[in-house]
């Protein structure tokens, strides 16, 4: 069975909730683990139908629109097996704000 690009959207919008605490503006605050870790300061998940990524409660609103405006780039179509097309830039506005210290993918 395969998923309507609307229903995967929306699914993995649920994952979100289900990593994270948020806020209410859907701010990543820590992990929704038992040890409750911190959250990391961007998040991307590629679908079919275009990116979703939240960011940290704490990042400055200006960062976050810019890195939007990076996801809206992303490519559409099948979910690539390779980094995101604009990873460099994400890096790159990331490392302004502050040293990344990890990758995860």
């Amino acid at each position: 069975m395969s998923l309507d690009t609307d229903s995967l959207q929306a699914l993995l919008s649920r994952r979100f909730d289900t990593l994270y605490a948020t806020d209410d503006r859907g701010r990543l605050l820590h992990s929704n683990e038992w040890a409750s870790r911190p959250a990391p300061r961007f998040h991307l998940m590629r679908t079919p139908a275009g990116p979703l990524f939240r960011c940290r409660a704490d990042m400055p609103d200006a960062l976050v629109a810019r890195l939007g405006e990076l996801c809206r780039d992303e490519m559409l179509g099948e979910v690539p097996q390779q980094p995101p097309a604009r990873q460099q830039a994400y890096l790159d506005l990331l490392g302004h704000q502050a040293p990344v210290t990890q990758i995860w993918s």
